[in-house]
């Protein structure tokens, strides 16, 4: 898998990664040249992008393919949703959690550095907000998103929730996953998972959950 020496877009098919037990190699860019001027064109990528993964000569990238093919790879296809109903609820949640990861990053990558003045107000950007709150209530007091057990959108969900944690935290505000009693504690329930707690212990603190680079100020480690 490769991609920057961060969290970011990688991280949730890493933890998918771990919870099926199938082992893989990180590839980190901290050469944004190594990227750009020599993988990019020369990897063989149909649509050169990272994260990518590799295996053999089985190539793809987009965030969201990359762990339906480590789930599969990994004989977990419980981790794409359970029956006709399950599989597609799983891709509604993926589609709900892509419309918060957008407007939540339009906020960071704006061109210029981003201020905490500027990114605090995203706690109480009102789509996002909203669709925090239609998650809780979806959830209810259920284990998880979707079916008995753990599914991608889970994991997914527990990753975004880390950047929005942490880049909130950081301009002094609160996210607004943290007003929801019954998402922190998925968020815990995930993290406690057998393969992704260890992952969770390994990387905790020790890289960037998102590029420093677009921030007019320090980020917490989370």
């Amino acid at each position: 898998i490769g991609y920057w020496p961060i969290y970011g877009a990688a991280e949730a098919s890493k933890w998918v990664a771990a919870y099926a037990g199938v082992q893989y190699t990180e590839k980190s860019y901290t050469d944004p040249q190594e990227w750009f001027g020599n993988d990019k064109l020369n990897l063989g990528l149909d649509f050169p992008n990272i994260p990518y993964l590799t295996d053999g000569d089985f190539k793809i990238t987009e965030s969201s393919a990359i762990p339906t093919y480590i789930a599969l790879k990994g004989n977990k296809p419980e981790l794409l949703g359970v029956g006709v109903t399950g599989k597609t609820n799983v891709r509604v949640i993926e589609g709900v959690l892509g419309d918060i990861k957008t407007n939540f990053l339009k906020h960071v990558f704006n061109g210029t550095k981003v201020t905490k003045e500027a990114l605090a107000p995203v706690a109480t950007n009102e789509k996002i907000v909203g669709l925090v709150a239609q998650l809780s209530k979806y959830l209810g007091d259920r284990q998880f998103f979707v079916g008995n057990s753990v599914t991608v959108v889970d994991i997914n969900f527990s990753v975004l929730s880390i950047l929005l944690q942490v880049a909130l935290n950081s301009a002094g505000a609160e996210s607004p996953v943290d007003k929801h009693s019954n998402l922190v504690s998925l968020i815990k329930r995930v993290k406690a998972l057998p393969g992704i707690s260890e992952r969770v212990a390994a990387v905790q603190g020790k890289r960037p959950v998102l590029p420093p680079t677009p921030f007019g100020f320090e980020l917490k480690s989370q």
